[in-house]
């Protein structure tokens, strides 16, 4: 299958290319995966990433789709699940969310509940990351409050 993607460079700024071969359940490692887009996000973090100076990632990370292919070790994904997925950052070729194909981690994806739409869903990968990581970082040194985790006490 033919993937287009958006990207950032250095050079060009934002660009819509054609990848330069076609994805396929061979292109996956033993615990990815390959979901068909229907949803993606958009985060303030999508265009900060540049500004950062990481550039040539495909952008967004966000994704709701249905499974096409998973690696040889992904055991409790099939093909045509719905799933949320949260892809790596700005990481080159075949991750990021805004392409009609993503690659992702099998273990940064998740099976959605039939009463969740996908276009819903796709709002919840980014927004868990940051809560679990809220409360793992809670866990590690207390603040004040749960959720001011850059008010630390005095």
């Amino acid at each position: 299958m033919v993937n287009k993607s958006v990207r950032v460079t250095k050079a060009k700024g934002a660009v819509v290319e054609t990848q330069p071969k076609a994805f396929s359940a061979s292109d996956l490692e033993a615990n990815e995966v390959l979901i068909k887009n229907v949803a993606v996000a958009s985060n303030p973090k999508d265009w900060k990433l540049a500004s950062y100076g990481m550039y040539e990632g495909i952008e967004g990370n966000d994704v709701a789709g249905h499974i096409e292919a998973v690696g040889s070790d992904v055991k409790d994904l099939k093909k045509s699940d719905r799933v949320v997925a949260f892809t790596r950052m700005a990481s080159g070729g075949k991750y990021g969310a805004y392409q009609p194909y993503t690659v992702a981690p099998a273990w940064t994806t998740a099976k959605l509940a039939d009463n969740v739409s996908l276009e819903d869903g796709f709002t919840l990968p980014l927004a868990g990351v940051g809560g679990k990581q809220t409360v793992l970082d809670e866990a590690k040194e207390p603040t004040r409050g749960i959720m001011s985790a850059s008010v630390k006490p005095s």
